[in-house]
């Protein structure tokens, strides 16, 4: 619940105009918690978000599942869709209109 709260609070203090940007949450799942999991810069191209999620895998890991969200702000006149990749492969595209 601590990290919901942090997760609420750096929203928040991050101030979206709702009226003109959009709030994406790019979430992760699958991977343990002794992996490093981020997201690149995002960036838009064509109307299309990418966001392209890495992971560094340590020798040995716990063995448990950690999910992850991560939050993109950006323009709605910007983007159509948002494509997720993930370790070079793309796992998905979403329609955002």
């Amino acid at each position: 619940i601590e990290r919901c709260g942090s997760f609420e609070k750096r929203l928040r203090d991050a101030k979206p105009n709702f009226e003109k940007e959009s709030v994406v949450v790019v979430l992760t799942s699958g991977n343990s918690s002794s992996q490093q999991v981020g997201v690149s810069t995002a960036y838009v191209k064509g109307g299309r978000l990418r966001c392209d999620i890495w992971v560094i895998t340590p020798d040995m890991c716990h063995r448990d599942i950690h999910y992850r969200g991560f939050v993109v702000i950006v323009q709605k006149e910007a983007i159509a869709e948002v494509e997720i990749w993930e370790q070079g492969t793309q796992k998905e595209v979403l329609q955002c209109r």
